[in-house]
């Protein structure tokens, strides 16, 4: 039996700077590339993608995240408002400025892309199979649906589109261009009908769109404002960016919503403070929470 010594190697300040924490790992649908990202306490982070058997590697400083795509041919580095788009079979490569945000549709063979055009937005679909792009410029909202299949678009003047990625096209017109303020497109679960609101400026209040049948036959509804008069007083939809206001039922035959009355603001009043057993909250909570009719209220 034999034994030898190991000599250690001593820790240096400069060696300080090699240390990294990694984090962001990431897996391609066919396993056979990784990405994963280094954090220095010293220097810039960094992203890589590693082939699992010929382990050739790329690096990207400074990235944010890598997203693969279904079909495992393509990859897309994110970098503040830059985009590089990478094959992984070849050492075809990509970058497009500008952008907001980007996602791979159709099982990866399209590439949408939400670009910032100075005081508008324009609206970037790349064909990476037949190697051809389409720009719709000048919109204010796109969503894809949840099948990543085709895409809802509002444009600058308040038309509804559709494009259809399986005709290559822009699709049709699902609703004619308005003055009134349309947004928050919701789609449902297999892809067929959207929801959306249109500001009515006249009562501070939204219409709600519900659209049927997009990709056939389109049926077309439509709750007023003026039609929302309850026992209580007319109800008021509320829009809240930071949450879904809108959702479809399962079943495509309803629409939730929160509405609100019309009832003044819940300013305190002065004087003497009035504890009625009749109120469903008490004195204290009601002047925090508001009155229990005037709180926003889950519709149908």
């Amino acid at each position: 039996m034999s034994s030898q010594n190991i000599v250690k190697s001593k820790l240096t300040s400069q060696d300080y700077g090699k240390w990294s924490t990694i984090t962001q790992e990431n897996i391609a649908p066919n396993g056979k590339w990784i990405s994963y990202k280094l954090v220095y306490d010293l220097k810039k982070d960094s992203m890589f993608v590693k082939n699992t058997s010929t382990m050739k590697q790329y690096c990207f400083p400074q990235a944010n995240s890598i997203v693969f795509s279904e079909n495992n041919q393509w990859f897309i580095v994110n970098q503040k408002k830059t985009v590089l788009l990478q094959n992984t079979s070849t050492d075809e490569h990509k970058r497009i400025d500008s952008v907001i945000k980007a996602d791979f549709i159709v099982d990866g063979k399209f590439l949408v892309l939400l670009l910032d055009s100075i005081q508008t937005q324009d609206l970037l679909i790349l064909d990476l199979k037949n190697k051809s792009d389409y720009k719709i410029r000048n919109i204010k909202e796109a969503v894809i649906s949840p099948d990543k299949k085709n895409i809802v678009y509002i444009t600058h003047n308040n038309a509804i589109h559709l494009f259809v990625t399986s005709k290559g096209n822009t699709g049709r017109t699902l609703l004619e261009p308005a003055s009134a303020t349309r947004k928050n497109i919701i789609w449902n679960d297999e892809g067929t009908a959207i929801t959306l609101l249109e500001e009515d400026l006249l009562n501070t209040d939204y219409k709600i769109y519900f659209i049927k049948g997009i990709l056939g036959k389109e049926e077309i509804h439509c709750l007023n404002p003026i039609n929302r008069q309850t026992s209580t007083g007319r109800q008021k939809v509320l829009y809240n960016p930071s949450f879904t206001p809108l959702q479809i039922a399962p079943d495509d035959k309803r629409i939730f919503f929160y509405t609100a009355s019309d009832e003044e603001s819940r300013e305190p009043k002065q004087g003497v403070e009035v504890w009625n057993t009749a109120n469903k909250l008490e004195y204290q909570r009601e002047l925090v929470e508001g009155k229990s009719n005037s709180r926003p209220k889950l519709t149908v």
